[in-house]
């Protein structure tokens, strides 16, 4: 989510001359992804991202892994 509200304030036509080649992200192992009641998950894993720094034609490879958590279904 970051990576993307960054590449937003970039003008388009300074993001079609910066190009991301070898960009990894590595997630965890404290980081966690949560929906209020619903559902709480701790996460973990790689992100490899290239192409162009406009958020439209970055391109993205890699594993997110739901290392615990859980969900709550709710009842209508």
């Amino acid at each position: 989510m970051l990576l993307q509200a960054e590449v937003a304030l970039v003008q388009p036509a300074v993001a079609e001359r910066v190009v991301l080649q070898g960009l990894t992200i590595q997630l965890g192992p404290d980081l966690r992804t949560t929906y209020p009641v619903v559902m709480n998950f701790n996460i973990s894993g790689q992100v490899d991202i290239t192409g162009p720094a406009d958020a439209n034609k970055l391109q993205l490879q890699g594993t997110i892994k739901l290392d615990s958590g859980e969900v709550t279904r709710l009842g209508c």
